[in-house]
């Protein structure tokens, strides 16, 4: 059986050893995950988890070294003869680590300066969208008014929780049509039952997506439906074209172009009672007059639902 001399001169290098060793791996590791959120952060463009990641990236750089420095004057004649470890001491660190604290400072500027380039590209992306998308609502205005039918234009429709913004609202002989416009140009292709369609240029490149706006206008009938209640009113929906675009062969017979608006409102879909259809019309109009001090309120409900969209199509 060995002595307990035996046992300490055995295991004692290699309890000693094992701790720097350990010490190493838990830098190493530490090193990889400040590595995966410096990356995200870059991509993301976020400034604050970059400057967070690149310090405990550079705690665990310099924890490594140390521990690596170690290890190897571990056993070495070196410290056999009582020698202090060299590569441990602070003035061996002093320049590496001003490179990193001073190449991280440029790099969360970087991310700064491009976030904000990037929110100012993006906010005049939309600014340039909203007036495209005007300019397409007007323009069905315009020929509605020349069609010469009762309608009313950018309705808020206000409830518990939930909003709704309506293009057009038009009263036909035969109930009420509710109208989505779009102004696009390019290619456009999906399907009628997929939440997004994807638009391309003439040339084939993707450009974006858009929202399915079939099934965006059979949610605006639904909420004008579920708004008028009791009034049991024939009400049906249609998307209207008001750019350049083309439609793919499997969407193009949902969505008309203005010039065939006359047509498609003349057709019958439906025999309302005149005086329930009355009182409809009258209920939506009363809330159109509201529509313009509900506008902000809407815009920001609107906005919060596509930031939530947004981060769980994220994560």
């Amino acid at each position: 059986m060995l002595s307990a001399a035996a046992l300490a001169s055995i295991f004692g290098p290699l309890l000693e050893i094992g701790r720097r060793v350990l010490l190493v791996m838990a830098c190493g590791l530490l090193v990889l995950a400040a590595a995966r959120m410096s990356g995200r952060a870059i991509r993301e463009r976020c400034t604050g988890p970059f400057i967070a990641a690149w310090a405990i990236g550079i705690v665990g750089v310099c924890a490594a070294r140390i521990g690596f420095a170690n290890l190897a004057f571990y056993g070495s004649p070196a410290m056999s003869r009582g020698l202090p470890d060299p590569l441990s001491g602070a003035e061996m660190w002093r320049l590496p680590i001003a490179i990193a604290v001073g190449s991280g400072i440029l790099i969360a500027l970087w991310l700064r300066r491009g976030r904000d380039a990037g929110a100012t590209a993006a906010s005049s992306r939309e600014a340039r969208s909203r007036r495209i998308g005007a300019a397409g609502e007007a323009r069905v205005a315009v020929e509605l008014k020349r069609i010469g039918l009762p309608a009313l234009h950018n309705v808020v429709l206000w409830g518990a929780g939930w909003s709704v913004e309506l293009d057009h609202v038009v009263r036909v002989p035969s109930g009420i049509v509710v109208l989505e416009t779009k102004t696009l140009g390019g290619t456009i292709a999906g399907e009628l039952d997929s939440p997004l369609w994807t638009q391309r240029t003439a040339g084939g490149v993707e450009v974006g997506r858009v929202d399915n706006p079939v099934l965006q206008n059979q949610a605006h009938v639904r909420a004008v439906e579920g708004f008028l209640g009791d009034l049991r009113v024939p009400i049906c929906g249609y998307v209207v074209s008001a750019g350049r675009a083309r439609f793919a062969p499997e969407i193009a017979d949902a969505v008309i172009p203005v010039g065939d608006l006359s047509w498609v409102l003349s057709i019958s879909f439906a025999e309302p009672n005149p005086r329930v259809l009355d009182a409809a019309w009258q209920r939506i109009e009363r809330e159109a007059a509201k529509s313009g001090a509900r506008r902000a309120a809407h815009e920001a409900h609107a906005r919060r639902r596509r930031e939530a969209f947004r981060l769980r199509r994220q994560a």
